[in-house]
């Protein structure tokens, strides 16, 4: 009997190295509980595509920067560490990051790294998609990369990313009045990735994804809250607001346009991805992805719950759900506020409008047509959606995502917006939530419509209401 368990834990050795053991243990999720980037995200462009040829643009437009000092900024900051990140904070937030100056803080960055790793492990491995440096027969002049080692690790989606957005997502619930300096260095360190050529464009704005998924099932772990508290309580007395601010502080929104880049201009080589997106989209409108876009149209918190309720293990509604509904329309309100306060001061023009085209919904034409076009109020919802059920019902992970994410497609198909007005909707979605769960009153709601989802899955039996009779 010895011998064999022996030779069982030399198998599963072998199999699962120890350092794949210690990592999970680290991270606020297990690999099994990591929503599978795989199944939510679509496959990365194909390289007849001319999404792929965008991605070649980009990574010729990145090899221009690598002489300046952004491309200074890339290369320093290709290193992926916990200790990187930081150091990174410490800049951003002008005070000593580190495992003797903030033990708590820096526990909570390195278990996040740790968190980050998972969430795009199941893609690449599905994938291996070759990166920019070895399809192009170049090497890597960013300073920490091992070009051996990512030669045998697939590009799609970027792990960098998924570190970089991971960190300044938690970091924002532990100090919301920096948001956007800490987010802005975030989007930057995934921004790098293509600037030294260590991956394509479309591999960040995959991890980008991929991490904010992951942050939110992290939620659903009482050890993440736990350690949290102890890294907001540590930033409160460091940064001086324990002596200070007290009370209830209202809840800002952060300057999306400082935090990521502008809309794409019909000079920028970018916007024939865009254009390429619109015909896509509308060559799919007499299919069901057409129906199911129409279905997407309205925007109230009943008609997205009506969206999402296939995703669910339950059906949810304002009536069956209460608690629920009562979450999501107050994170609804906000994630509009978010996306709105873009719109309205860098406009852009609807696919739609600047085609002189009809749209899926035409009846909503003359009232959209008015508004601008990023970044997608819809998509921003949607993602947002996703983010909030994902940590009600962590168990139905992997279909919300999918359904968020097919929302914001919805938008492009339907000739209401561009995919990069989408994509920049996630964005703001991600950090709108990170946001929201520093609102006292959206993480009582939140509470309330965890138990009312454990009810709904797990109703209390005949058995179980006798007991409790007898212990009132």
């Amino acid at each position: 009997m010895r011998k064999q368990s022996f030779w069982l834990i030399s198998l599963l050795m072998a199999v699962f190295p120890l350092s794949l053991f210690a990592a999970e243990e680290k991270a606020y999720v297990t690999l099994a509980e990591t929503p599978d980037a795989g199944i939510y995200l679509p496959a990365p462009p194909d390289t007849n595509s001319v999404h792929f040829a965008t991605d070649v643009w980009t990574w010729q437009f990145g090899k221009t920067l690598r002489a300046t000092a952004r491309g200074e900024q890339a290369s320093k900051e290709s290193k992926w560490s916990a200790e990187e990140m930081m150091r990174i904070l410490t800049e951003a937030m002008e005070h000593p990051i580190s495992d003797s100056a903030t033990p708590a803080i820096a526990r909570y960055i390195r278990r996040l790294t740790e968190t980050g790793h998972w969430s795009c492990y199941e893609a690449k491995r599905k994938y291996m998609r070759v990166r920019p440096f070895a399809r192009m027969n170049e090497h890597l002049t960013s300073a920490y990369d091992d070009e051996a080692s990512l030669r045998t690790n697939g590009s799609y989606p970027s792990g960098h990313t998924s570190l970089g957005w991971i960190v300044a997502l938690g970091m924002t619930e532990v100090a919301p009045e920096l948001a956007d300096t800490i987010l802005r260095r975030g989007f930057q360190y995934g921004e790098d990735r293509w600037i030294v050529g260590a991956h394509w464009r479309s591999d960040v704005q995959a991890g980008y994804l991929c991490s904010s998924a992951t942050w939110a099932r992290a939620h659903a772990n009482p050890v993440y809250y736990e350690d949290l508290k102890a890294a907001r309580a540590e930033w409160a007395r460091v940064s001086g607001k324990a002596n200070g601010e007290k009370g209830k502080e209202e809840l800002r929104v952060p300057d999306g346009l400082r935090i990521m880049e502008s809309p794409v201009d019909t000079a920028s080589f970018l916007y024939y991805d865009d254009l390429m997106g619109y015909y896509e989209g509308k060559a799919l409108r007499g299919t069901p992805v057409g129906q199911r876009a129409i279905q997407g149209g309205a925007k109230k918190t009943k008609d997205l719950m009506r969206y999402f309720s296939p995703a669910t293990d339950i059906a949810i509604s304002k009536e069956e759900t209460p608690a629920i509904y009562a979450m999501l329309h107050y994170g609804h309100e906000y994630l509009r506020r978010c996306a709105r306060s873009i719109k309205s001061r860098h406009p852009r023009k609807r696919p739609f409008v600047q085609f002189g085209e009809h749209t899926l919904m035409p009846e909503l034409e003359a009232e959209s047509g008015l508004m601008d076009s990023y970044p997608s109020g819809h998509s921003t919802r949607g993602w947002g959606f996703a983010l909030m059920l994902a940590e009600v019902m962590p168990d139905c992970s992997n279909a919300l995502f999918a359904t968020g994410y097919e929302y914001g497609y919805d938008r492009v198909v339907a000739g209401y917006h561009y995919l990069s007005d989408v994509q920049a909707a996630r964005l703001v979605a991600s950090y709108a939530v990170a946001c929201l769960h520093t609102d006292a009153q959206f993480n009582q709601l939140m509470d309330e419509a965890k138990k009312e989802y454990q009810l709904k899955k797990n109703p209390p039996t005949k058995k179980d209401k006798k007991s409790k009779k007898k212990k009132g």
